[in-house]
């Protein structure tokens, strides 16, 4: 079976957000609301676990978090996730 094409465009297509919302969540300049993780985790048939480096994490633990440079490599880490499945289905 040949891969579907899914690129950022395509991505916020079918998420319902903007390309250079992909693009910011990608360049961890943004973090998905958990609404719209959960639609790109169906897309792309990733576990939402997955885009968070295996772990599950709540708003709560989220809102918790006392360092800023946990909170943005946590963010790095979920654009590369997305950047990671992007370039597995480019053409």
């Amino acid at each position: 079976m040949k891969r579907k094409e899914l690129n950022q465009s395509k991505l916020a297509s079918l998420v319902g957000v903007r390309q250079t919302t992909i693009s910011d969540y990608v360049n961890a300049k943004a973090v998905p609301a958990a609404d719209i993780l959960f639609r790109i985790a169906q897309i792309t048939g990733k576990p939402m676990e997955w885009f968070c480096g295996g772990q599950d994490i709540t708003e709560e633990q989220s809102a918790g978090l006392e360092q800023e440079s946990e909170l943005r490599a946590k963010l790095v880490a979920i654009g590369q996730d997305i950047r990671h499945v992007l370039q597995k289905y480019e053409c």
